[in-house]
């Protein structure tokens, strides 16, 4: 059995139906195409890091530290970064901290760029000692906080 393939391409139907067919093949893949590289960059960008920051525990009640609480340096830095704060080597927008040990490593000074509004970007100190289970001293700005 012989197909005849000139003869069949003679007819109008079959040269319009094939070219029909082949430009929707080609918007289909052009279409897909896109999405792909769409969908990619958007899923690269998305296991690269955040695109968006979101602010956890937005309605939560707030951070409150004080001398003497039973908190460790590192119970500190925990709830920290739970509530989205960024650690730096030099805090200077509210919502960065950055950690500071003594010279003999006895002391850990955390200072902490507060986003509560009352405190207008005044950096919070609070220290603990090294092995220690509480806060020594809390500072505000250059003022001892005893409550």
């Amino acid at each position: 059995m012989r197909v005849r393939v000139g003869g069949l391409w003679r007819k109008r139907w079959v040269r319009v139906s094939a070219v029909v067919v082949l430009v929707v093949a080609a918007v289909t893949w052009g279409v897909l195409g896109y999405y792909y590289v769409s969908f990619s960059r958007l899923i690269d960008q998305s296991l690269h890091g955040e695109r968006d920051k979101v602010f956890p525990q937005v309605f939560a009640r707030p951070l409150e530290i004080y001398r003497g609480q039973s908190l460790t340096g590192q119970q500190l830095l925990d709830r920290l970064n739970d509530l989205g704060y960024a650690q730096r080597a030099k805090p200077e927008k509210p919502g960065e901290f950055t950690i500071a040990n003594s010279n003999n490593g006895s002391l850990q000074t955390f200072s902490i760029i507060s986003r509560v509004k009352e405190l207008k970007g005044q950096v919070v100190q609070a220290v603990f000692q090294r092995r220690g289970e509480h806060i020594l001293r809390v500072q505000l700005g250059t003022r001892t906080v005893d409550a």
